[in-house]
């Protein structure tokens, strides 16, 4: 597939980010982290392409989109009460996330070099959250509205996030080293992605509105 049209399908996320700014004032506050998750992936497409231009390297505003959108994920699940009711282990695993970030990009490595082992992990931990969300049958925890959205949203993180934990092993044991091979797999991987975000933009279209409280007198 040309390398353009590849590019073209990486920015159908696009729709997603308009979908979430026109409704953005009637969303649900719970659905906040995952509509920055969006806005975020908007943002490093576009600076990926600028960066990949100019300095012929775009991994530090790879390294920083990965500890941006796996805070904004983990905070999401949070919301859905994925790691429970208190903050204790979400601040544990937020910590965690940061810990692993910063010690692989500016002791082992630096931000200058992409470091798979650390996407690894922000992947594994995507998808643990996400498939542990799915098995708690959110339609029957949240109701069909919520749990719908809820679905769609933890479907299109696990597929996105499954493959690319596949990518990340090519990556790190050499599998990619075939020009050919690397093509084939950014066609599929930017397949993929655009699964993800036809899902990601039905969620986001599906997102329930603000609850409507009484107004309270102050009389």
């Amino acid at each position: 597939m040309d390398y353009w049209v590849l590019r073209v399908l990486s920015y159908t996320i696009v729709i997603s980010v308009v979908i979430s700014i026109i409704r953005f004032r009637v969303i649900d506050k719970k659905f906040y982290p995952i509509i920055f998750f969006i806005w975020v992936c908007f943002f490093n497409e576009i600076v990926s392409d600028i960066t990949a231009v100019i300095f012929r390297n775009n991994a530090i505003n790879t390294n920083l989109y990965h500890l941006l959108f796996t805070i904004s994920l983990v905070s999401q699940f949070h919301v859905w009460k994925v790691l429970g009711s208190g903050r204790r282990f979400y601040f544990l695993i937020v910590s965690a996330v940061f810990f692993v970030w910063a010690i692989t990009n500016f002791y082992f490595s630096n931000l200058w070099v992409f470091n798979s082992y650390t996407y690894l992990f922000h992947f594994i931990l995507i998808v643990f959250l996400s498939v542990r969300l799915l098995g708690k049958n959110p339609f029957a925890n949240y109701g069909f509205e919520m749990g719908r959205v809820i679905f769609l949203f933890c479907l299109a993180l696990t597929i996105k996030f499954a493959s690319s934990i596949l990518v990340e092993i090519f990556w790190i044991y050499g599998l990619t080293s075939s020009d050919i091979f690397l093509l084939n797999i950014y066609g599929i991987i930017n397949f993929v992605n655009l699964v993800f975000n036809i899902l990601l933009a039905i969620a986001v279209f599906k997102i329930p509105k603000k609850r409507e409280y009484a107004w309270l007198s102050r009389e």
